[in-house]
């Protein structure tokens, strides 16, 4: 299965800090043992690059970025015109979460 990550999901993943949901934490529990795969959109990075700046978060863009890349089961996904064109259509809380999600293609 293919999972877009929650910006605030990966920096708990990452940094072991505070609590994630039941589901979501055992799909990250068998992280390298199946045969999900996981995206993390530029505005996820963008938004950890702006807390870690504030202080706010323990991990920084840097760190965060080297332990995406030692996996295969991360991709980063960029913005597109098509990625806006669906986060027109759909209400969330905040910007960032509009502009992270992915097109509609089957990605569950």
């Amino acid at each position: 299965m293919q999972y877009l990550l929650d910006t605030v999901t990966l920096i708990r993943h990452f940094t072991g800090k505070g609590k994630i949901g039941q589901a979501a934490s055992q799909v990250l529990e068998a992280i390298e043992v199946g045969d999900d795969s996981f995206f993390v959109s530029v505005i996820s990075l963008m938004e950890i690059m702006y807390l870690a700046e504030k202080n706010r978060i323990e991990i920084g863009l840097a760190e965060t970025l080297n332990l995406l890349e030692v996996s295969s089961k991360y991709t980063i996904i960029n913005l597109s015109p098509e990625i806006l064109r669906v986060a027109e259509t759909v209400q969330f809380y905040e910007l960032h979460d509009d502009l992270s999600l992915p097109p509609q293609n089957g990605w569950a």
